[in-house]
């Protein structure tokens, strides 16, 4: 792009007896004089000789050549007191930010100029590049973001744009002054230095939130299921928990939900567990565990779900803190959520009892089935837990028949822990033998399993989903024994 320099006040020089130079009608020259160039120049006089005839009389050549004198001038000017441009950028999204500046050539060749990036505030020299407009279109074309360390070729009274991107690391608080200062120098001539041209960069405070859910979770009916969601300050500049507006869904009647902070004290809303932790601010890159605490009524049907969704967005609009200005990240429109899902699952006891009648080849017994006094009979009893989540206090129990002696127990369990027998089932009677003779008659047997190692037997023990305990019951049909011969 091309500037045109108009240049007035070029005079003509008149000679007449006893006057001085007269100024006549300016001219306008649209370029300086272009190194090595000539300048000459000859007077003349008019005069009619003594013959009457008219006749000219010149002076000798007066003839020089223009020097070659550098010059360049970059646009907008900066100082520190009063800043040539600004530019804002987030220190979020690392997208760069573009400071522009315009190199004019005021020398009087075509020359090349250096640029050289001054240190200046919190300037960092690997996030900095510098483009040049090398077609002269005002435009940052996508084939110019090359870095560079020169201009290319101006000529003389000519301008060009380049630019300096800066990359504001991620994070990088709000209102941070970043200061870029390009000296721009002829490499013809270092004498020609423009070094005034300081840019500023200044972060605004953007505040943006994020969310992450934790994973689903089951949940007994009545039970308790914990969400350890993260709640972090994702942004650059502080966070007020009582700049947050957070709605919470729960479509689940009898459901209650309860929040909250890094296990702390629970709350009935987000923002009141965040308000009453680390004094309701919450620095740039601050993650805390938002936990959410779902309660489940009782008289739940397996499989029933529930879904707590959990939003959050930001209730300001900005502030007058310019020219730092406020970025919202998160409005209505864009909110920071957590969905919490929680699915009851109950534990269910099935038991089921066969017969066999050994003495007579295994024959099942059944309500048709004959047995004579002294057969053998077998019962199997097996307890399964076949629900979806654990019971608690199993005690598998089976009587002695009447009409029968006890003769063996057998028992194969699939629940870790250690196997106790009784023959009441309460506390304090459990032991890891059967303490049972054979021929013992009329006695209720109970078989459990201790999962917590407290020799007992009790709602502190769990029946894992899919747990089987077994048990062979071995008695005899009691027949009748002659008493023994009376001596006399």
């Amino acid at each position: 792009m091309k500037k045109s320099v108009t240049l007035s006040a070029l005079l003509t020089l008149a000679l007449s007896t006893g006057s001085a130079f007269a100024v006549n009608a300016p001219v306008t020259q649209t370029i300086g004089a272009p190194a090595g160039s000539t300048i000459s120049n000859t007077a003349s006089m008019d005069y009619v000789d003594d013959a009457a005839t008219p006749a000219t009389a010149s002076s000798s050549e007066v003839k020089t050549t223009v020097e070659r004198v550098p010059g360049i001038s970059v646009t907008p000017d900066g100082t520190e007191a009063a800043p040539g441009q600004i530019r804002y950028g987030d220190g979020e999204t690392n997208t760069p930010v573009l400071l522009e500046y315009l190199a004019l050539n005021t020398g009087n060749q075509k020359d090349n100029f250096e640029i050289v990036l001054n240190p200046g505030t919190n300037f960092d020299a690997s996030r900095a590049k510098v483009y040049v407009d090398a077609n002269d279109n005002d435009v940052l074309d996508a084939s110019e973001r090359v870095a560079v360390t020169v201009t290319g070729d101006i000529e003389m009274e000519q301008d060009r744009k380049f630019w300096v991107e800066y990359s504001i690391p991620k994070g990088t608080a709000g209102g941070t002054l970043i200061s870029i200062n390009p000296a721009v120098t002829s490499l013809y001539d270092i004498i020609a230095e423009d070094s005034n041209n300081v840019g500023r960069i200044f972060t605004r405070h953007v505040h943006t939130i994020a969310m992450t859910a934790a994973p689903s979770k089951t949940i007994t009916s009545p039970g308790t299921a914990v969400f350890a969601n993260l709640f972090k300050n994702d942004g650059n500049t502080p966070v007020n928990a009582s700049d947050l507006t957070f709605t919470t869904v729960n479509p689940g009647t009898g459901w209650t939900v309860q929040y909250s902070v890094n296990g702390g004290a629970l709350y009935a809303t987000p923002t009141l567990a965040l308000q009453n932790t680390n004094g309701g601010v919450y620095a740039p890159g601050t993650e805390v565990e938002l936990t959410t605490t779902v309660k489940a009524p009782g008289g739940l049907p397996r499989d029933a779900t529930n879904t707590v969704k959990t939003s959050a967005y930001f209730t300001a609009s900005g502030n007058s803190n310019l020219p730092l200005t406020d970025v919202y990240g998160d409005t209505q429109a864009a909110q920071a959520s957590v969905a919490n899902l929680s699915t009851v699952v109950k534990g269910r006891a099935t038991v089921t009892k066969t017969g066999v009648n050994v003495s007579n080849g295994n024959a099942p017994i059944d309500g048709t089935t004959k047995v004579k006094p002294g057969d053998l009979l077998r019962y199997t009893i097996t307890a399964t837990n076949d629900g979806n989540s654990a019971l608690f206090s199993v005690k598998v129990s089976d009587a002695i028949p009447t009409h029968t002696s006890f003769q063996a127990l057998n028992v194969v369990n699939t629940q870790a822990g250690t196997l106790k027998y009784s023959l009441s089932g309460i506390d304090g009677s459990w032991s890891n033998t059967l303490s049972l003779a054979p021929g013992s008659q009329g006695k209720t047997l109970f078989v459990g399993v201790d999962t917590n190692g407290d020799g007992n037997v009790n709602g502190a023990d769990s029946f894992a989903p899919n747990s089987t305990l077994t048990l062979t019951l071995d008695v005899k049909v009691n027949q009748f024994t002659a008493p023994a011969p009376q001596v006399p």
